[in-house]
């Protein structure tokens, strides 16, 4: 039995073995256990090991697993010192500064309002490189042949004869999407119009004057009680305008854009439940944008006293005028 080198063999087993608690052995090497002090009668007899491979080869592995189990459990009873490890400092890296990008300059082109011509030529560089539907085509097409059987684009115009290219592309593609029961183009690539690129990124340029935007927003309100939200958007709007420099000092529009400023932040103080009405010559020249007031007279000319009617007896009024079949301006 000297062949067995583990912590229990049979030699040592019957005193070894009264040492252990059976009741925390695995339910496997408990039955082991009792089928080994049977064979062997109460581990007195081992020569069954010899006689029969099959009881040799049960015994060998029992005594096996038993050695691991007692190994498993004498390290789970020993207390793990833990063993703390110098941690070196961490260079502390500089932070990368951002170089700043240098902004783009603004290329836009402001204008008071689009002519016929510039606005439908936005609308027609702005199909170059996106999907365009059938639908979307034939509006477009529709609007340049108007604009041509009223003659709003006339031949002195510096944008006639690109007008009158896109107004033959556009009818081509038109006719083609047609005939050959097209829906939806994925990508429209405009060719065939020489220095193209340069003249979309002109149009695409062309902007309304943000004086102007605001202006119509202000004009807009005259006769009415806005809500101080409203107000207070619009205040916030020129405001912001001016400070980004959108709104230029020497720009035509700032002055009407001060004194727009001022009649709101004076409504907004002290006339929250009046209505506003802008002043017979707060927005000289200004007429076009939709206001009613007119310009200031010229010197020596007796201004003209305008009869303010309330809103209430101007609401009565333009609601007679509406019945009314026929009407002289």
């Amino acid at each position: 039995m000297s062949h067995y080198t583990t912590i229990i063999n049979p030699d040592n087993y019957r005193e070894k073995i009264k040492g252990l608690d059976l009741a925390t052995m695995p339910d496997i090497l408990r039955k082991s256990h009792d089928f080994v002090e049977k064979n062997t009668l109460q581990f007195t007899q081992w020569g069954a090991m010899t006689t029969s491979d099959t009881i040799n080869r049960m015994f060998s592995t029992y005594f096996v697993k038993l050695n691991e189990w007692l190994e498993s459990e004498k390290a789970k009873q020993t207390p793990k010192t833990k063993v703390k490890k110098e941690t070196a400092q961490k260079a502390v890296k500089p932070k990368k500064v951002k170089a700043e990008k240098p902004s783009k300059a603004d290329k836009s082109t402001f204008t008071a309002h689009f002519q016929t011509a510039e606005q439908l030529l936005k609308a027609f560089v702005n199909l170059d490189g996106k999907a365009a539907t059938i639908r979307k085509i034939q509006l477009l097409h529709s609007r340049f042949q108007k604009a041509i059987i009223e003659k709003k684009v006339k031949s002195i115009n510096p944008n006639a004869t690109i007008f009158k290219q896109a107004a033959s592309k556009l009818a081509k593609l038109y006719q083609k999407m047609t005939e050959g029961n097209i829906s939806t183009i994925e990508k429209l690539e405009i060719t065939g119009i020489e220095k193209f690129s340069d003249i979309k990124a002109e149009f695409q340029n062309l902007k309304i004057a943000p004086a102007v935007t605001l202006l119509k927003r202000f004009v807009g309100m005259e006769g009415t009680k806005p809500t101080i939200a409203k107000v207070q958007s619009l205040i916030k709007g020129m405001e912001s305008a001016l400070k980004a420099g959108k709104i230029k000092k020497e720009g035509v529009y700032h002055s009407q854009i001060d004194q727009a400023l001022a009649h709101l932040k004076e409504w907004l103080a002290a006339k929250q439940d009046s209505y506003i009405q802008i002043e017979e010559a707060q927005l000289a020249g200004l007429a076009g944008l939709g206001c009613t007031c007119q310009n200031k007279p010229l010197a020596g000319t007796p201004a003209i006293k305008k009869k303010t009617l309330r809103p209430k007896v101007a609401w009565k009024r333009r609601k007679a005028l509406s019945k009314r079949k026929y009407l002289k301006i």
